[in-house]
């Protein structure tokens, strides 16, 4: 904008040399931005290389993809950035250049404003469409959807740890159920999750046979916060099957 400003000055003045100013304007100008663009790209590189990292392997998908996700969402403030503050220099610099109509400028001064103009107004265009550009599609289709954003963590740490992460998956699923009596069958959930979300009802029906595996389920419970009783009260039970075995170990403690 300095460069700019005394650009459209030294153009006033009608200094002979004018013109090196501007092209000097329109030079800075496609440099930061391009330099802007850049960074933008590195953010959303950095992003997509997430899934494919040793030091992600032990993530989940969810939270992989809401990084990766994430990338994108910095990447478009540094090409903001590059479009917003260039854009203003190289208006000043058009007027400078403007203003030059009224001088007697040298052919290789015109030429050298030109050459100069053309990529940094590319280079802020490059900015203007990066700015604006959507997010990647993701199968994750319900971020605005907390609580069903919540439920898919719970779903795929039981599919990676298997019945150490069943509390945390009935936890999830206690918003959608909302029942007002604990032993309700069936199963009638007050909201259903997201159409996208994972199989919720196969994740609750492993962690109940995980509980039915078990010899002792009474005085060992797989998982802590769950025994016997409480899992006939829980909406992790949706099978009429597993709910018949529950309540025969039930009765014959």
């Amino acid at each position: 904008m300095l460069t700019a400003g005394l650009a459209v000055l030294t153009a006033l003045l009608r200094w002979r040399y004018a013109s090196l100013l501007v092209a000097l304007t329109f030079g800075l100008c496609a440099w930061a931005g391009a330099k802007a663009w850049l960074r933008g790209e590195h953010a959303k590189a950095n992003g997509d290389s997430l899934a494919g990292r040793p030091d992600q392997q032990s993530s989940l998908p969810i939270d992989v993809e809401h990084a990766r996700l994430g990338a994108y969402v910095s990447a478009r403030m540094p090409v903001d950035y590059g479009f917003r503050w260039v854009l203003l220099p190289l208006g000043v610099g058009a007027i400078a250049a403007l203003l030059l109509v009224r001088n007697r400028i040298p052919a290789w001064g015109w030429a050298l404003v030109f050459i100069t103009a053309i990529p940094a107004t590319i280079v802020a265009e490059v900015n203007r469409r990066a700015r604006a550009a959507p997010l990647p599609s993701s199968k994750y289709t319900f971020w605005d959807d907390g609580e069903s954003v919540v439920l898919q963590r719970s779903i795929e740490d039981v599919e990676r740890v298997g019945h150490r992460s069943c509390l945390r998956l009935e936890t999830a699923l206690r918003p959608f159920w909302q029942a007002e009596q604990p032993d309700e069958w069936p199963r009638r959930f007050r909201r259903l999750p997201h159409a996208d979300v994972g199989d919720w009802k196969s994740a609750s029906q492993r962690c109940v046979a995980s509980f039915l595996a078990t010899r002792d389920i009474k005085h060992t419970p797989i998982s802590a916060g769950l025994s016997l009783p409480s899992l006939l009260q829980s909406p992790l039970l949706q099978d009429d099957a597993q709910r018949t075995e529950l309540q025969k170990r039930a009765q014959s403690q």
